[in-house]
């Protein structure tokens, strides 16, 4: 989420625009297509996890083993390998060293770090070998690589939140048609924080929109549009995951 992700959508915007596929149903019904395993936005879901989400199976957050996720940095990516590996010790630093991110030797289930499908992510620990997160030339702000793997760990958006009509106006008209499953609510656990307009979770204002600078949310208390964080994790990102993960 995050700056050059920003960019990616707002790319993804004028595509849309040309073509005319704009606006979306309100929370409409996933049809059978929609919940096979897939994206929904930049998450990679499997068919089990949407029925979850839907609450036609038991939500759960898909942790990992001991506390650590294991991964592999595709060799191409060499020349980001850093950029990647100095996110990933923030994110132990801001919780307070909960969760740890290990290089994999032979591990049989694992992230594996490449590029090819923009800035995204599988959710969770799968226990089924490769997973992928793929992070693309526009994906590598701290942010953006905190995002995905956030989602790596087992989070979802924060605007999916089954509350966040309390919290946002969504224009549904501003939403690309291909995308409209990305503002959907969902269920899942918050762990009892309350909502976080600027945990690293959450879209910004144009996210997926149809046109560039258009805006598809805005806060319901004073109609701001200064949404998420394109460099930090939040006080709540950093309490999910040590919730999440057994140390809070």
């Amino acid at each position: 989420m995050l700056m050059l992700k920003a960019a990616c959508l707002l790319l993804l915007a004028a595509v849309g625009s040309v073509h005319g596929q704009c606006g979306c149903t309100p929370n409409a019904p996933l049809s059978y297509e929609d919940l096979k395993e897939g994206p929904i936005g930049d998450m990679i879901l499997t068919t089990e996890q949407k029925l979850g989400m839907l609450g036609l199976r038991n939500a759960q957050t898909n942790i990992w083993p001991r506390r650590t996720l294991v991964y592999s940095i595709g060799s191409h990516m060499s020349g980001n390998a850093n950029t990647i590996v100095a996110a990933l010790r923030y994110i132990e630093q801001m919780t307070n060293y909960c969760v740890s991110f290990k290089q994999r030797t032979n591990e049989y289930s694992y992230v594996y770090v490449t590029n090819g499908a923009g800035c995204s992510s599988y959710v969770g620990y799968l226990n089924r070998g490769r997973q992928n997160l793929s992070l693309d030339n526009g994906c590598f702000t701290r942010g953006t690589i905190v995002h995905e793997f956030m989602h790596a760990l087992g989070f979802h958006h924060e605007q999916t939140r089954t509350d966040r009509d309390s919290y946002l106006i969504i224009d549904w008209a501003n939403i690309l048609t291909a995308y409209c499953s990305a503002y959907y609510k969902y269920r899942g656990n918050v762990f009892g924080t309350s909502y976080d307009y600027k945990s690293c979770m959450q879209y910004p204002s144009t996210g997926f929109a149809c046109r560039p600078g258009v805006h598809v949310m805005r806060r319901r208390d004073n109609g701001g549009t200064d949404l998420g964080d394109y460099y930090n994790m939040s006080a709540n990102d950093a309490y999910r995951i040590r919730k999440a993960y057994g140390c809070a």
